[in-house]
């Protein structure tokens, strides 16, 4: 008789182990997809602003190749061109 309580006690344990590492096994994961998610979201802002900074540095190379140097006032021209292409918050 206490070789099958210990015995049924052994199996009882152990199926709470597995119950147990089953529970947490699947909160590891619902924590995972959810980080993937806002990883997923964070990431795809950086390139949509990435993308724009690009287009942006092609139109200020535009301005710079239109800009003549050798005319009186084409230097501020130059900074004006810069700072309205390259302005805006960084994206570190």
């Amino acid at each position: 008789m206490l070789f099958l309580a210990v015995t049924l006690g052994f199996f009882v344990e152990n199926q709470r182990e597995h119950y147990i590492e089953h529970k947490r096994g699947l909160q590891y994961i619902r924590s995972f997809v959810e980080d993937l998610k806002t990883d997923t979201g964070r990431f795809s802002f950086i390139i949509k602003n990435y993308q724009k900074k690009e287009s942006d540095l092609d139109q200020l190379y535009l301005c710079y190749d239109s800009i003549n140097l050798k005319q009186p006032g084409e230097l501020h021209k130059k900074y004006l061109c810069s700072y309205y292409w390259l302005r805006g918050p960084d994206l570190y």
